[in-house]
């Protein structure tokens, strides 16, 4: 950086010799980068309207950058925007039009109603279309949460909505004479809250014709403030007006996401007495549901809000009955309380279906469902399942077998015989994946009796092979018993490294341990002859 330069900007920005604004304004024309930032925060930091003015008349060609301190500085600039806008020439209006918008200079705000709503002002639509950018864009910054919001801090939002409200109050009681008065109405609607003046001039105090409007936009605007304030009023010990037949009659898509995903998890006191009051929800049946109206991932919020309406009890199990038939996984899953009211022929209709369908989610969940519904041959569809090429189907199938694990298996094993015991360790396998390792440990551990419990429940259920290793190391074990129990079952994992392992044995200190190490000796070099000669 030009510490010169800096200096002698730092200067111009600093003095009170009148000149300074004429010579950092003919440095914005400057082709040197730095020399026209220097320029730009001097003339908004001297807090001159005529510098600035200047600058805002250059709006076109400053980069990015330079817009970027403009934004940083937005309020410095507000005078010299809101006298731009009202006074200047024609080019100086449209830029300083441009330039509230781009710097997001909600201060101006009021400013923008009266001029869209002065049928001489030549920027009257344009105005109007700037103030509607900047009214979304504060709804946006003062609710995070909202889809598309940029979640940034807006200094004093609080007190800009007021301001802008306080505005719109004022003009709505000359509400005949206003020119843009949908829009005056649904800005109110979509910055206020159900206690606020303003709404309740538009909704309640207004003229006829105002709150007939008011009404209106209520039904039909898709502004997320205005559909937030619907729900919002359903905390209030009276709802606003249209409210409750609101929730009741909208049907377009947009109203209907918007009350799902914002719908409360949890409802106040108040929330439950109003809800109960809808007895009818238009789009609520199985056609429009077919239709897709609401997205799978909003299908749980239904089931929440279904069970906070006043609809009968036979509309809400066909509803969530729906659901578990056609509905996503997420909403099958939030629905499957549904199915302890119906029929056994009725939920082995359901799950099979669900086991039919080309949906892997949708799959995994009739196969959570099979014992959960004691549906017949529950055990072996799942074992079935467990060879499924779709990972959620075969995850849903470990889980409801998540009991069958191996610390059942080795409480159990030397209770079943020789086949099933085999059979019982290769579907064991294929439920707890990390089952070897499992046992591993087991034959690692400090613990005697449990090492040969394992060693032994390894080869009942013929998996010794996998863990042979394991077993090998126990031929190194300090107890006897430990020893000759390995060289024992090793003789049924015919491989070198065994035989290698058993030699060793051979001059064991326990004759016992010897005489075992031998016999298995004996019984590897049969097998691998037998092998040999097939």
């Amino acid at each position: 950086m030009n510490k010169s330069l800096k200096t002698t900007f730092s200067v111009l920005t600093s003095t009170s010799n009148v000149n300074a604004i004429a010579v950092m304004n003919t440095a914005l024309d400057s082709q040197d980068d730095q020399s026209r930032q220097f320029a730009i925060e001097g003339l908004i930091l001297r807090g001159s309207s005529r510098g600035q003015i200047e600058l805002i008349r250059r709006l076109d060609s400053l980069s990015a950058e330079e817009r970027a301190m403009l934004r940083e500085h937005s309020r410095r600039l507000q005078h010299a925007l809101k006298q731009g806008l009202i006074n200047g020439d024609p080019n100086l209006q449209k830029q300083s039009l441009e330039a509230i918008r781009i710097v997001e200079q909600f201060d101006l705000m009021p400013t923008l109603h009266k001029l869209a709503n002065d049928k001489d002002f030549t920027l009257a639509d344009e105005c109007g279309e700037v103030l509607s950018e900047l009214v979304n864009r504060l709804y946006e910054h003062t609710h995070p949460d909202t889809d598309h919001s940029t979640a940034a801090h807006v200094r004093g939002a609080p007190e800009l909505r007021l301001n802008i409200l306080t505005e719109m109050d004022v003009a709505c009681s000359d509400f005949e004479h206003l020119r843009m008065p949908e829009k005056t109405v649904e800005f109110v609607l979509a910055l206020g809250d159900p206690d606020n003046f303003a709404v309740k001039k538009v909704l309640v105090h207004g003229s006829t014709e105002c709150r007939k409007l008011a009404v209106e936009l209520f039904e039909t605007s898709t502004h997320p403030g205005v559909m937030q304030l619907v729900i919002d009023s359903m905390n209030q010990n009276y709802p606003l007006p249209r409210a409750i037949e609101t929730l009741q009659n909208r049907r377009d898509p947009e109203f209907i996401c918007h009350l799902l995903r914002a719908f409360p998890s949890r409802l106040s006191s108040m929330q439950q007495k109003n809800f109960r009051q809808i007895e009818s929800v238009s789009w609520l049946n199985p056609d429009d549901l077919l239709s897709g109206v609401v997205p799978a991932g909003l299908q749980p919020n239904l089931l929440t809000f279904l069970s906070a309406t006043g609809l009968s009890n036979d509309d809400k199990v066909r509803i969530q009955e729906w659901i578990v038939r056609h509905g996503s996984p997420e909403g099958r899953l939030a629905a499957a309380d549904v199915l302890a009211k119906m029929d056994e022929s009725t939920v082995q209709d359901i799950v099979f279906d669900g086991l039919a369908s080309g949906d892997a989610d949708i799959q995994a969940w009739a196969t959570g469902q099979l014992r959960e519904q004691h549906l017949p041959a529950a055990f072996s569809l799942l074992i079935d399942r467990l060879d499924s090429p779709l990972d959620e189907v075969r995850d849903a199938a470990r889980e409801s077998l998540k009991d069958f694990n191996l610390e059942k298996m080795l409480s159990l094993y030397d209770h079943l015989d020789a086949k099933t015991c085999e059979k019982a360790g290769a579907l064991m396998l294929k439920i707890e994946p990390n089952c070897a390792e499992k046992l591993i440990e087991e034959l690692n551990g400090p613990i005697r009796r449990r090492r040969i419990n394992a060693a032994r429940a390894a080869q009942s259920m013929g998996i010794q092979k996998i863990v042979a290793g394991a077993i090998r190391s126990m031929l190194n074990d300090e107890e006897t018993l430990v020893r000759r129990t390995a060289a024992e079952i090793l003789a049924t994992v015919p491989a070198p490294e065994t035989l290698e392992a058993l030699e060793h044995l051979k001059d064991d200190e326990s004759a016992r341990v010897r005489e075992e190490a031998e016999r298995s000796i004996e019984a590897i070099k049969q097998q691998v002859a037998e092998a040999a000669s097939i």
